[in-house]
């Protein structure tokens, strides 16, 4: 099948999305640029940096030069590298500002160097953004820049570069300030302008006597975004809301952050198909930082399906980054759909989907020649699976599909909902708040790459709204290396965050509305997915990002048991073992 080994000295999301012909890609993670500690407010390197997740930076190390550690940033050859870091500068409280910029640095085998300063406004709207171009130098080099800005609450500062085609560019930089009318920028403040005071009025207590107050019911589309992955509380308390929106309002659409491949086989298991069964399902779930409450909640659905006239269907709204793994979900799909049938065109396409020199082209024309191909499947699958196939096969790259996730995320939702949802009935999303909030999946560090609900709002307006389920402090199951997973410590809530504020009422669940916030309140949130890390907090202004949060005071990690807590996971073969059981399946049949 030709497949290149995956690194093991990173952490990667759990599932075998990440492995085959998956490039040394290190755009989500954190880069650590501290390797001279001092205080926060004076010098640049001592703030979190993120790569972009398109143009990202191959390797973020530190080198040791006359003995002073210094960071150093490689691009993957001529492609360009964008590193940020977000500062908030809402605490200078000034109409207009003039920034002195200064950095020392050097280079190798680069062929451009920029900084690009965007002044981040209100909602996180972008005010203005200025380059400064550097001069490309071997020896060490000092620039200084001024810039006049008018007031921002937020400054998002980016090193941009590319090298050759034949060579990588090398950065190197020894320091890196930027000062506000000559002064350092001062440490962020909660009695300043844009402080939030909240009361118990503007909060809602969390419990089923509550439940019909909350006024994230009435949207049609309602997104739920877990702040962390891996935590049996979250998991629960975004089961309990799709229960009542099953219950109670009409909702017949659950997706979730699971590829769309997959759930064609849990579709067909909750609408009682004898041929699907849950303990495949569990299996494959063994993978994933949800909680066994998930399975229950697929039972509960299956069992609903057998008293109600509409049926509630179960879809991924995400893809496998991996093209093998596309095709075996989908063959696991095929060959239980045939089970007992001995469907010949259904044989066919299991044993085409196996074929890795065989394109999806050939599979979509069998769907058009062969009529009990298409009559084994329901109409709505029918449709989906040609646009699922379609997808697979335009976006074979496991590059494209890792840095276009979104984008591909969003074209699987908004087919479902445009093809299969009624005006009178809800569909509701579980998943990542960094894919379902309004803007992006970082801080408004990450500039121009859009999150789905980010493309949701922009398309379906009010009927969209986004729910985050956030926690003060616990534990979560994360990723502690690219092959082990474990149970982590989550970092309480710093003064500033939205968390903080919440927790100061010492209750233990509870509903803030973001109608009690304004564009210029600017607070700390937890941004963290599947990994371990030292920063969990981002600058954000939270009215911008959704419609309201679901407040934990303590989270309880997921529980995998003892064959899979603290499990060494290599994902390269965790698809070439599941690769080879359809091969076996084929044979024997």
């Amino acid at each position: 099948i030709g497949w290149t080994p995956c690194r093991t000295d990173y952490p990667a999301p759990l599932s075998a999305r990440s492995c085959l012909r998956f490039p040394e890609y290190t755009s989500f993670l954190q880069c650590n640029l501290k390797a001279n500690p001092t205080p926060e407010h004076t010098n640049l390197l001592a703030y979190d940096w993120v790569n972009h997740p398109v143009y990202f930076y191959l390797n973020t190390t530190v080198d040791t030069i006359s003995a002073k550690r210094i960071p150093r940033l490689e691009t993957l050859l001529e492609k360009k590298g964008i590193i940020s870091t977000l500062i908030p500068t809402y605490q200078t409280d000034k109409t207009s500002t003039i920034l002195s910029v200064r950095i020392k640095y050097k280079t190798e085998s680069t062929q451009n160097l920029s900084i690009v300063i965007t002044s981040i406004g209100e909602c996180e709207n972008t005010n203005s953004a200025d380059t400064i171009q550097l001069r490309t130098a071997e020896d060490w080099e000092e620039s200084a820049h001024m810039i006049k800005i008018k007031e921002t609450p937020l400054l998002n500062i980016s090193i941009e570069a590319a090298g050759y085609k034949e060579n990588s560019a090398r950065i190197w930089i020894s320091d890196f300030e930027i000062l506000i009318d000559g002064n350092e920028i001062p440490p962020p403040s909660e009695n300043r302008k844009g402080s939030i005071h909240l009361t118990k009025g503007d909060i809602i207590h969390w419990n089923k006597e509550s439940h019909p107050s909350l006024p994230f019911w009435k949207h049609r589309i309602l997104g739920i975004g877990e702040t962390v992955h891996g935590t049996k509380t979250m998991n629960d308390i975004a089961i309990a809301v799709l229960k009542e929106r099953i219950l109670k309002h009409e909702c017949n659409i659950i997706l979730f952050e699971i590829p769309l491949e997959f759930s064609f086989y849990i579709n067909r298991y909750v609408k009682n198909d004898a041929n699907f069964n849950l303990e495949d399902i569990s299996a494959y779930f063994d993978s994933y930082l949800y909680a066994d409450t998930i399975l229950s909640f697929i039972r509960w659905i299956k069992e609903y399906n057998l008293t109600c006239d509409e049926k509630v269907s179960v879809w991924g709204f995400d893809i496998n980054f991996v093209q093998l793994k596309s095709r075996i979900d989908l063959f696991n799909y095929f060959y239980s759909l045939n089970a007992g049938k001995h469907i010949k065109e259904l044989d066919t396409v299991c044993e085409l989907l196996l074929d890795t020199n065989i394109p999806f082209e050939k599979i979509l024309l069998m769907f058009d020649e062969c009529p009990d191909l298409a009559d084994a499947l329901n109409e709505d699958e029918l449709k989906l699976m040609l646009h699922c196939i379609k997808i697979t096969q335009q976006n074979s790259s496991s590059y494209y599909r890792f840095i276009n996730r979104d984008n591909m995320m969003n074209e699987v939702t908004t087919f479902i909902i445009d093809n299969f949802g009624k005006k009178n009935k809800t569909i509701t999303l579980y998943g990542h708040f960094g894919h379902l909030n309004y803007i992006n999946g970082q801080g408004p560090i990450v500039m121009n790459y859009y999150s789905l609900g980010h493309y949701m709002k922009n398309k379906y307006k009010d009927d969209y709204a986004c729910v985050a389920l956030i926690t003060n402090q616990g534990s979560a199951m994360l990723i502690k290396s690219y092959t082990e997973m474990e149970i982590s410590t989550l970092s309480s809530a710093p003064q500033g965050s939205l968390e903080y504020q919440l927790n100061r009422f010492k209750e233990d669940s509870v509903y803030l509305s973001m109608n009690n916030l304004d564009c210029s309140n600017i607070l700390k949130l937890r941004l963290i997915g599947n990994k371990e890390l030292t920063e969990q907090f981002r600058y954000i202004a939270p009215k911008a990002r959704m419609d309201g949060v679901l407040f934990i005071k303590e989270s309880q990690s997921i529980s995998k048991g003892n064959k899979n807590q603290n499990k060494k996971i290599n994902y390269n073969f965790v698809i070439m073992k599941a690769f080879q059981e359809a091969l076996k399946k084929i044979k024997n049949k």
